[in-house]
């Protein structure tokens, strides 16, 4: 997905969101939209919006003096999830069919992003989700190809959210190589993250090396280029994978929530379909 010109407010809005978040003042905030809109003319338009987010939140981090703004929200954020997780759980094993109520609530998690959103209800989402319609629903795709899998790489998105994801991975029963990110970039999850919640004792966990809320392939350490490309299904969580990925091959199944226009509009063309996708709309969907 490209940048549109509609991701540029967006970023103003995500820089203004997080300065006031980590405390900064007024001149640091004002400091900040000087850069940013000095920044606009030479950003990249054909690259997708996490790509050119990094350079954003670089900027936030220097004028806050801060390595990780969103530190505290995430250990919040995992804490919070954790306390849900033992009733979560007891809801998908005694379920119906685990695999699919695992997939609803691992997508309804997708809910925690401070990117992306202001505000948000977690049990609210997770409770809705069971009987929410999907946008995209390609659950017998899904079905088959994690059937005939052998080397499935899952690409963690947020933090708090990766504890939805354990309970999907636990429910896949096969181990997975779960790709946190390489340094603190919102709230995304890294490699503590996925010790805190305990996914690195059901997963082969490792991070791309990359500060990107999303997953720019190219600038990861070749050993792990080399497992994404010889995967037989990727699990790609949270719409900033989505925007970064959504043209690239292979056996990918994305799983967010939509939380833009611009996403919405993209996901139709995408996933070829004739409904028309909206913000809010719930995604298991393949491009193949």
């Amino acid at each position: 997905m490209k940048t549109e010109l509609d991701c540029i407010p967006c970023f103003f809005s995500q820089v203004l969101k997080t300065m006031r978040m980590a405390g900064a003042d007024e001149a640091a905030q004002q400091q900040a939209f000087l850069e940013l809109a000095g920044m606009i003319p030479g950003m990249e338009m054909q690259k997708s919006p996490p790509w050119n987010s990094r350079q954003v939140y670089a900027l936030i981090n220097r004028l806050c003096k801060c390595d990780d703004p969103f530190y505290d929200i995430k250990k919040e954020s995992n804490q919070l999830a954790l306390d849900l997780y033992p009733g979560l759980k007891k809801i998908v094993d005694e379920s119906e069919n685990p695999l699919v109520t695992a997939l609803k609530f691992s997508i309804a998690g997708n809910i925690i992003d401070y990117g992306a959103l202001a505000d948000f209800d977690v049990k609210k989402t997770l409770g809705e989700s069971l009987n929410k319609p999907f946008g995209i629903w390609h659950f017998k795709k899904f079905y088959n190809a994690l059937e005939h899998a052998e080397n499935i790489i899952y690409l963690g998105d947020n933090a708090g959210e990766i504890v939805f994801d354990r309970l999907l991975i636990e429910t896949i029963a096969k181990r997975v190589t779960f790709v946190v990110r390489g340094g603190p970039i919102i709230n995304d999850v890294l490699m503590e993250d996925a010790k805190m919640v305990g996914i690195t004792d059901l997963a082969d966990v490792v991070s791309n090396s990359v500060a990107v809320p999303g997953t720019i392939v190219q600038e990861w350490p070749e050993e792990l280029r080399k497992k994404f490309y010889n995967a037989d299904l990727i699990i790609s969580k949270g719409q900033g994978n989505f925007e970064s990925l959504s043209e690239t091959d292979g056996n990918i199944f994305f799983l967010f929530m939509i939380k833009c226009d611009m996403v919405a509009r993209h996901g139709g063309q995408v996933f070829r379909t004739n409904e028309k996708l909206r913000v809010g709309d719930f995604i298991l969907g393949s491009r193949q």
